[in-house]
């Protein structure tokens, strides 16, 4: 077994001790698993698991979407057995919520802890939604399609269909102000309400993760 060689290694090692307790603390975090050290164990769950089962592959030391992709049984994994950094690959979450572009996104938000003990935790209530550039797509045909799964910019660039965001206070573009996202979702129907719940759930999974760090 390596040593904890960086930030995800330990953050994950540290889940791993809470989650074995089967509580269900923990049950926004998908499969996950650090290679090469849990390479037999991805193995098994790749071969029992059909081609509509997807996992996503993020190397710990890079950044920029390098190294990142979406793989499936029929995927050539070869370079994964003998790493020589850490992995993380997570199961796939293949049912995004999706607004009516059918554009899958993600929530980029920004959180300061100014103390430990006792913990103080500020979250900016206006952060970044990062979308893709190509229309969702969850079939088997369409796993390395990385501009419909990944929704880094450095990813979506490289195909040419990248729009920057030229007005911070629109819904334009693949980048948008959290406060325009809201805004959109209201437009698309959904309540008041479900936001609100949504933004607690974010504030619940930034303090579980804070928590993870600790410790002790």
């Amino acid at each position: 077994m390596r040593d904890k060689e960086n930030k995800v290694d330990m953050w994950l090692s540290k889940v791993e001790e809470m989650v074995d307790t089967g509580d269900d603390f923990w049950d926004f975090l998908p499969d996950t698993l650090i290679l090469p050290d849990e390479w037999e164990r991805f193995l098994s769950l790749l071969s029992c698991s059909s081609a509509k089962v997807f996992w996503i592959i993020k190397p710990s030391c890079l950044n920029r979407g390098m190294g990142i992709r979406v793989i499936n049984k029929e995927s050539d994994i070869a370079d994964l057995r003998d790493l020589q950094t850490s992995v993380c690959v997570q199961k796939y979450l293949l049912s995004p919520y999706l607004l009516a572009s059918q554009l899958k996104f993600d929530l980029r938000l920004y959180v300061l802890v100014t103390s430990w003990d006792p913990i103080c935790i500020f979250i900016y209530k206006d952060g970044l939604v990062r979308f893709c550039s190509e229309k969702y797509n969850s079939s088997p045909d369409n796993v390395d399609e990385m501009c419909c799964h990944i929704t880094n910019p450095e990813v979506n660039k490289t195909r040419g269909r990248y729009i920057n965001n030229r007005d911070p206070n629109s819904c334009k573009g693949h980048k948008w102000r959290l406060r325009c996202f809201w805004d959109a979702l209201k437009k698309e129907g959904v309540h008041e309400k479900t936001i609100k719940k949504t933004w607690e759930k974010i504030e619940d999974i930034v303090i579980k993760t804070l928590l993870s760090a600790d410790s002790n």
